[in-house]
């Protein structure tokens, strides 16, 4: 007994110490879901802001497992070149709604990408960063 007590006790220690660390599939089939992905794994952290200098790597996201929607925007950049999409022009877009900021992704003609929020459009980001007809909750 006493030695399953010492055991338990350094199996509860080691478990609570490791950082939380989100499993990703092998492999992805489409911008959309890839998107999705993000939404349902990695957690916002509300309250958080970040500078450019700041920004998660997309390792670093995938360790804590939450980022804010330029890490998520980031992630979802890099995991897209590596589903195949490397020679298309993804680019983080900054969005600028009367106080707040935020970030997406402009995958070209392939649409643009919310992965905080599970959203996506068809069209390109509009004048003034205007992005219409929402699809993907």
């Amino acid at each position: 007994m006493k030695y399953f007590l010492v055991l338990l006790s350094v199996l509860f220690i080691s478990c609570t110490s490791v950082p939380h660390q989100v499993d990703r599939p092998a492999r992805f089939y489409s911008l959309p879901d890839i998107n999705r992905w993000i939404y349902q794994n990695i957690e916002y952290e509300d309250g958080v802001v970040r500078t450019i200098d700041e920004v998660q790597t997309p390792e670093e996201t995938l360790a804590k497992g939450s980022g804010v929607c330029i890490d998520m925007s980031v992630l979802f950049i890099s995991l897209a070149k590596e589903a195949g999409y490397e020679n298309t022009q993804l680019l983080p877009v900054l969005l600028i709604k009367q106080n707040s900021l935020h970030v997406l992704v402009d995958a070209g003609g392939f649409g643009v990408y919310d992965p905080t929020n599970n959203m996506c459009s068809l069209y390109n980001v509009m004048p003034k960063y205007r992005v219409v007809n929402w699809c993907g909750k």
